[in-house]
């Protein structure tokens, strides 16, 4: 399910459960294309996703739009997560 709310100035497009297969990419991009407002995507109740999902959204967030919300494992999935090691 994708959901669009304001915040200030700022438009939301929230992602609840699944983001799988070529019809639910096609309208998340269609309802963030659609937005000309400072645009924040909410990713607090993303539960799977596929490749293709994974894709719409680095293209999203390369466009602009900021992703907000993110689990740690989906930031590791989408290569935002910059893996720290400790030496002594």
């Amino acid at each position: 399910r994708i959901e669009t709310t304001s915040e200030g100035t700022d438009k939301v497009v929230r992602v609840d459960g699944d983001l799988r297969g070529p019809t639910a990419s096609s309208e998340l991009r269609r309802v963030c294309e659609a937005i000309e407002d400072r645009l924040k995507i909410d990713l607090v109740n993303l539960l799977s996703f596929d490749p293709e999902g994974v894709q719409t959204l680095r293209s999203l967030a390369q466009g602009g739009a900021e992703l907000i919300r993110v689990s740690p494992y989906v930031d590791m999935i989408l290569g935002r997560e910059t893996i720290k090691t400790e030496t002594s």
